[in-house]
């Protein structure tokens, strides 16, 4: 599995979708993604 953008994470997993473009956020809470073509 993995978690849409802007859903909460932890840098220990699950990756978050898409995760050619979206990460879990600094502080390890949130996923964000670079905007852009593989950014939805």
């Amino acid at each position: 599995g993995c978690i849409p953008k802007h859903k909460r994470c932890t840098w220990s997993g699950p990756k978050c979708c898409n995760n050619i473009s979206c990460h879990c956020n600094i502080s390890g809470t949130l996923c964000k993604c670079r905007p852009g073509l593989f950014g939805w």
